[in-house]
């Protein structure tokens, strides 16, 4: 009112003043277009022409390097990137490195994306590109700290040192992507630290020096709809970091360089951190049991050769978690035809899932300098509790479809394991635990086992289709109808279980895997021994033909604990089987269907600790009644394919935008 009344009279001076001020805080936060173009004569301009890609124009403010708009992008801005290869590197305010200096909100984020689909690549250089220097951190193409509402869409980064190092980050999007050649050892990775709430979306990440992703203590991280090619470690690596979702993504690895093969995903904890404290990936402290409630679900993991001549094998999932769910994938990498166990030509082999407990362990070791360091790797994977596998498939493979760990195996590694680098150390609060772990609803179909090594024990299961490893642990995981089946349909696969030490009573045996003894009874139960009735196993299609005797054979996941009427609250006996979304923005939580009724219900949160699970909508139900997924027929499907739903397992193959 008081502005109204102002301008009727004449204006005065501070009014002005005032005006000015205000005009030049809109025009300052208003949102711009940014364009970069290097073809562009002068590092920038505010006379950029699109057609004719230089100074002579009217179309806004142009720079000839990405890192020019990096720096001055504030939130809303879009920099669009013309096409062509990005590497310069003159100096800090004239360089193709992608940093922004400036976080977006969540209503403006800051977008970088090609300019109407044009070719944008970053780097095509060298191992040595960018140079280890202050125009990067880590020498990756895209530096990311301590920023926010970020997204990079439709480029290339090839060729390169490093792809991403980002630290304290948050809401961080990469959309059709992709990712090439990373090329300077560890360093050459996409590498998210202490960061939440990042997705990877629809990007493809191809040859990297080291993992092709990896996450350390991240929170809500989602990476969806993503392709994994070759890496000389692993495809994935999610260390100390939780609530985390990895979904319709396929992954292949055919990394084999001097006889050494390596894995698809590694899961585990987080321990002393040996590198100097000025490497900017630097942990300071240890994180022990903080790798909880991941979510693997509709991936395809595929190929990777076995190592000729190793005892250790590599796996598509190395896994060392906490009350984490895998389900609805196609774990699938068929050996076929089979040469001698010596050669050194790249051939499928190798584990399924490799449930891992401990690792190499030294102790307490001094160094040159007389300072002491805990050396090994076994701490690391000291707690692997309550996770639930099912609904999976497992194809294929040479050493087992599964392995579980030695009963032994964190026998000689301190426990519970140090916190800091002193003897003696301060130790982590819990001690070492294995426990609860259950596989329901599972296809195992291994291939012929081969023996890598000259142990007796895999000399007497060379030719055996073996489903699962085991040494030990009995009562501390759980097979429950899981139809077990060889893979070139040649009769029930066998169990493999060796108890240490070797002194206790029947301490190896091989038995089919769905008529186990009474002393293994306690891990083994309820499980078939059925041909699947894959539609084309040999065409990677493992949905079931319609005549499956695995269709409606499932088992319910879980129970109700007592009676409710048209409510939506219900307390499980189990809810580690189900997700809630994690408090990911966009996710939603599981629908489920009770058993024997025909309606089902959205899972809005969950309260593990007593069990509670709130529902989008009332049901009703008596006490130990089953509870599953939704499903269709008279109960649920084993395997990864519910008969009359649409699940699509890896990446979709229709999208326009998914990266070739």
């Amino acid at each position: 009112m008081g502005l109204q009344c102002a301008l009727r009279g004449k204006p005065s001076i501070s009014l002005l003043v005032a005006l000015s001020a205000f005009a030049v805080f809109c025009s300052s936060n208003q949102a711009a277009t940014l364009y970069v173009d290097n073809h562009l004569d002068r590092s920038s301009t505010k006379t950029y022409s699109l057609a004719n890609r230089n100074s002579a124009g009217r179309d806004g403010e142009a720079f000839k390097t990405i890192g020019g708009a990096a720096n001055l992008a504030r939130p809303g801005d879009q920099v669009l990137i013309r096409g062509g290869v990005y590497n310069s590197s003159r100096g800090a305010k004239e360089n193709d490195i992608l940093w922004p200096k400036h976080s977006g909100t969540g209503s403006s984020p800051i977008v970088f994306r090609a300019y109407d689909n044009e070719s944008v690549v970053l780097g095509d250089a060298s191992e040595n590109y960018p140079a280890d220097d202050e125009l990067s951190i880590a020498r990756a193409v895209v530096t990311l700290k301590d920023v926010s509402h970020i997204i990079i869409e439709g480029l290339t980064f090839k060729k390169v040192a490093g792809w991403i190092f980002a630290r304290g980050c948050d809401h961080i999007t990469f959309r059709n992507c992709v990712f090439e050649d990373a090329l300077h050892g560890a360093k050459g990775t996409a590498h998210f630290i202490e960061c939440h709430d990042c997705r990877l979306i629809n990007c493809a990440f191809r040859r990297s020096s080291f993992d092709s992703v990896a996450i350390e203590k991240c929170e809500r991280m989602l990476i969806e709809n993503c392709t994994f090619n070759s890496a000389a470690h692993a495809l994935l690596a999610i260390r100390a970091s939780s609530n985390n979702v990895i979904r319709h993504c396929s992954l292949d690895n055919p990394f084999f360089v001097n006889g050494r093969a390596e894995k698809l995903v590694e899961v585990y904890d987080l321990k002393l951190d040996r590198r100097n404290p000025a490497n900017p990936s630097y942990i300071e402290i240890p994180s022990y049991k903080s790798t909880r409630r991941n979510l693997f679900e509709n991936n395809r993991f595929g190929y990777h050769p076995f190592r000729p001549n190793r005892a250790a094998q590599p796996s598509a999932i190395q896994y060392s978690g906490q009350e984490g769910i895998i389900r609805r994938n196609v774990f699938a990498n068929p050996t076929g035809t089979q040469s001698a166990p010596e050669t050194t030509e790249p051939q499928p082999g190798g584990v399924g899932l490799y449930v891992r407990w401990g690792g190499s362990w030294e102790g307490w070791k001094i160094k040159a300098d007389g300072t002491g360091v805990w050396r090994g790797e076994g701490h690391e994977a000291g707690y692997v509790s309550h996770n639930r596998i099912y609904n999976n498939v497992f194809f294929g493979y040479d050493q087992g479809c599964i392995t579980l760990p030695r009963e032994d195996a964190m026998a000689k590694i301190l426990n519970p394991p140090p916190m800091n680098e002193a003897n003696p150390p301060r130790q982590f609060r819990d001690k070492f635990a294995f426990d609860d772990n259950r596989f329901v609803n599972n296809i195992i179909a291994p291939g012929p086992y081969r023996a890598h090594f000259k142990w007796k024990w895999q000399e007497t299961l060379t030719g055996k289709p073996v489903a699962v490893v085991a040494f030990g642990l009995l009562g501390k995981f759980h097979f429950r109808n899981n139809d077990f089946h060889a893979a070139d349909g040649r009769g029930e696969p066998v169990i493999y279980f060796h108890q240490l030490p070797s002194t206790k009573a029947q301490p190896e045996i091989v038995v089919p895997a769905s008529r186990v003894p009474p002393d293994l009874a306690k891990s083994f139960t309820n499980n078939l021994a059925q041909p699947p009735g894959f539609v084309n196993a040999g065409a990677g299609d493992f949905s079931l033909v319609e005549k499956s005797p695995l269709i409606d054979a499932g088992a319910f996941l879980t129970t109700t604990v007592s009676s409710g009427e048209k409510s939506n609250e219900m307390r499980v006996r189990d809810p580690g089987y189900f997700y809630d979304g994690f408090g990911i923005e966009g996710e939603v939580g599981d629908m489920i269907q009770l058993e024997g009724q025909k309606e089902n219900a959205r899972i809005k949160r969950i309260d593990p600790k007593d069990g509670q699970i709130t529902l989008d909508r009332p049901l009703s139900w008596k006490a130990g009644q089953g509870v599953a997924l939704s499903y269709t027929g008279s109960g649920p499907d084993i395997g990864a394919f519910e008969q009359g739903q649409s699940i699509r397992v890896g990446v979709s193959s229709s999208p326009s935008s998914l990266p070739q």
